[in-house]
């Protein structure tokens, strides 16, 4: 994939992507935003204006389910895993379990991740 450079005037794009009504055009123009180098900051920012994007059927973005179960903290990974999603045309959503209880998430039927129904599975474990 090739990157473009950083985005001119980032801040005005992305208000003017978060007063768009049409979520359709509202995640294009966010998903051009994406695909410009962003900074970790622009990444977080990028990630608010996203989560603040109603889900909508037929908006050309796939939705998928993603779980991340660890040993150590990684909720700094979920805004930039949706950012990366947007992309490519995914609508991430991300649940990251509690702090070292894969396991316990994992054996119990009735816990959040399985609640969730995940598409897929991110581990991340600590030896």
């Amino acid at each position: 994939m090739r990157w473009l450079p950083p985005p001119e005037d980032f801040r005005g794009r992305l208000a003017d992507a978060g007063k768009t009504a049409d979520v359709r055009e509202r995640l294009e123009k966010l998903a051009r935003l994406a695909n410009t180098r962003l900074n970790f900051l622009e990444t977080i920012q990028l990630d608010a204006a996203l989560r603040k994007t109603p889900e909508a059927a037929d908006t050309g973005f796939d939705p998928m389910r993603l779980a991340i179960l660890a040993g150590a903290t990684v909720d700094h990974l979920a805004p930039p895993l949706r950012v990366a999603g947007l992309r490519r045309g995914l609508r991430i959503e991300v649940h990251t379990g509690a702090y070292g209880q894969y396991r316990q998430e994992l054996l119990n039927p009735s816990s959040p991740v399985h609640a969730f129904k995940p598409n897929a599975v991110l581990f991340s474990l600590i030896a």
